[in-house]
């Protein structure tokens, strides 16, 4: 959450005369021994009443599980699977070399 509110204000700071906020897509990158197994929805995360759920924000975000993904399905470009395969092993201590 804290990055969405610094791109926000960011774009305030250097947008003064703003009438629309950009789109921002929250991605979750899981790198954990488990498999995700939360719904990836923020309000899920939230301990609130019920009756109060309508009037907090919520969202959808993707979650790349890099547990469930084969390593040379990671990417097809070279730099950026290095560094999703070490993301995807920093966890894993039993597999590191």
């Amino acid at each position: 959450m804290r990055y969405i509110v610094e791109i926000l204000k960011r774009w305030v700071e250097e947008n003064p005369k703003w009438d629309h906020l950009p789109a921002i897509v929250p991605f979750l990158f899981y790198n954990g021994e488990e498999e995700w197994r939360i719904p990836p929805e923020f309000l899920h995360l939230v301990d609130a009443e019920e009756d109060w759920r309508p009037y907090l924000l919520n969202f959808r975000f993707p979650v790349l599980d890099l547990g469930t993904i084969p390593d040379p399905e990671l990417s097809g470009d070279e730099r950026l699977r290095a560094r999703l395969l070490a993301m995807k092993y920093a966890t894993r201590k039993e597999k590191q070399l």
